[in-house]
């Protein structure tokens, strides 16, 4: 069957590393869970020089009724899982002829009854990415405590949040918007919120491996944390930069208000002092306490700070000598 020829095709792009045992149970569970759905699966295999390579027979596994080619891409080294979804799907818009490209990991996690749903909300919306949301996952508690927290500094650097990875689905009109993106190479799921097309996520439960034990752990998170904040790294330095500013404005403002305060509080002190010589030349104890508050249009309660001379309270003499 000629791939190419079919329009209703839709084409599964797989990255592997050394998960070759799991393949065959997985494209089993593919071809039940996709059979009746009125397509086919063209898959590609993006074969990230695996060091425990397990050759299967890719006629045998083949189910003509719902996959109808599987081809293997071999890459000369190790790209990482992000660059080889990348290297996936610039083969795909080379060589393939499909209507959407599907996007999912070869271990099992991504479940195949989940891949029927989004390809279900695509007909629904045919002109937007559809994202597998994660409402239940299966790693170990350190692991959820972590990926939680690199969704919060997300969210706090970049503005944006990010509540999927990279189970999803990109219709073919689309595609070439995302490979013009350099940055996609980095991070799958953070590319897609910097292009601000429109995304629909649908709920998912993230399965276990058919075999082995996951190769995402806490370091490897922290490095897929980094590649997404790299997507975003325009805003997150101008964001760094006025954080820093503001901080910088505010001490400005604390330090403006203590020096004014002080000088403020020295010249009614001195002030003061003023009226205490002006009693001792004129006799009237009102004259300098008046002085002050005609200067700092000052509110007659402060006068009691004043320590002047001449046996007079400062706000009898105040009074005194307004009358």
């Amino acid at each position: 069957m000629d791939v190419r020829a079919d329009k209703s095709a839709i084409c599964l792009v797989m990255p592997i590393f050394n998960d070759w045992a799991a393949l065959p149970r997985l494209l089993d569970n593919l071809a039940d869970a996709f059979r009746g759905s009125g397509g086919t699966l063209d898959i590609i295999l993006v074969n990230d020089a695996s060091t425990e390579f397990e050759h299967f027979q890719i006629k045998n596994s083949a189910t003509h009724d719902v996959i109808s080619e599987i081809t293997i891409v071999d890459l000369g080294v190790n790209v990482g899982h992000q660059m080889a979804i990348t290297a996936g799907l610039h083969y795909a818009q080379q060589h393939k002829a499909f209507t959407a490209v599907l996007i999912m990991d070869a271990d099992g996690e991504d479940e195949p009854r989940d891949a029927v749903k989004l390809v279900a909300a695509w007909r629904n919306q045919p002109d937007h990415v559809i994202a597998a949301q994660r409402t239940k996952r299966s790693e170990s508690l350190i692991f959820r405590v972590s990926y939680g927290l690199y969704r919060a500094i997300f969210r706090v650097f970049t503005g944006h949040t990010i509540s999927f990875g990279n189970f999803l689905l990109i219709p073919a009109t689309l595609l070439p918007s995302i490979l013009s993106r350099p940055e996609l190479i980095h991070h799958v799921a953070a590319t897609l919120l910097r292009t601000r097309l429109p995304i629909t996520e649908v709920p998912t439960t993230r399965g276990r491996r058919y075999f082995g034990s996951s190769q995402m752990n806490v370091p490897a998170l922290v490095t897929h944390a980094i590649g997404a904040l790299s997507v975003f790294s325009d805003v997150l330095f101008s964001r760094l930069l006025i954080g820093r500013g503001r901080r910088l404005a505010v001490r400005h403002r604390k330090c403006c208000c203590c020096v004014s305060s002080l000088f403020h509080n020295t010249c009614f002190s001195e002030l003061g002092h003023l009226g205490n010589q002006l009693f001792d030349i004129t006799g009237c104890p009102g004259l300098g306490l008046d002085l002050v508050l005609r200067i700092f249009d000052a509110d007659e309660s402060r006068c009691d700070a004043l320590d002047l001379d001449g046996g007079v309270p400062p706000r009898q003499g105040c009074a005194a000598l307004r009358q």
